[in-house]
């Protein structure tokens, strides 16, 4: 029951706005991963992904291939793009890539526009180019953004490059998230007795 998208979602927005970014991001991640047919949760995802601060790990560029990234190259003329996870049974059908891999630890360390030798041997030597590196949760957020209107045609609520409509709603929860804050601030400080905090912020004790 406790992956169910109906409980998942509504948890990760709460994350969200009480400030608990890591988690919040984490968790719908990973109901991506576990859902990845159900519209929904790619339109969660996005919008959280769009709430997170500016300085958040996931939103920052990365100048070298690390766990948990996503490298795309370009060998032989086709690009390929493989998420680096520390985790031995990093499934290759996925497009992932085991940290312990001999392909990984070529790949590790590297930056975008280097060329990485993969394999060299007296009649054959093959070389990639490296062409970007990203957080696992930008590069999740290039790919739905890219590719909802492929998955799910008969969705409207995303259109390629519109996404001023989920920007406000992360902006919403922004707001929200600064609410929570100054209440707990308040509260901590024994300014606002919790039940005031709760009608503030039209909830409940129990929700709270």
């Amino acid at each position: 029951a406790c992956n169910r998208t109906e409980f998942i979602l509504p948890l990760a927005f709460q994350y969200r706005c009480l400030g608990f970014a890591d988690l919040s991001i984490k968790l719908i991640f990973q109901a991506r991963e576990k859902h990845f047919s159900n519209p929904d949760v790619h339109q969660a995802f996005i919008t959280i992904f769009l709430s997170l601060p500016a300085e958040h790990s996931a939103k920052k560029k990365l100048e070298t291939v690390v766990v948990d990234s996503v490298v795309t190259f370009t060998q032989d003329g086709v690009k390929h793009s493989y998420l680096i996870k520390d985790d031995p049974n990093a499934d290759l059908r996925k497009s992932e890539l085991a940290a312990q891999s001999s392909m990984a630890q070529l790949l590790l360390g590297k930056k975008v526009e280097e060329e990485v030798i993969v394999k060299e041997q007296r009649l054959e030597t093959s070389t990639v180019h490296i062409d970007s590196i990203l957080s696992k949760y930008g590069y999740a957020l290039s790919e739905t953004l890219n590719k909802y209107s492929t998955w799910f045609p008969e969705r409207t609520d995303i259109q390629k490059g519109d996404i001023s409509q989920l920007a406000a709603v992360a902006t919403e929860m922004g707001q929200q998230r600064n609410r929570v804050e100054k209440m707990l601030s308040f509260y901590n400080n024994n300014q606002m007795p919790l039940e005031m905090m709760a009608n503030y912020l039209g909830t409940t004790l129990p929700q709270l």
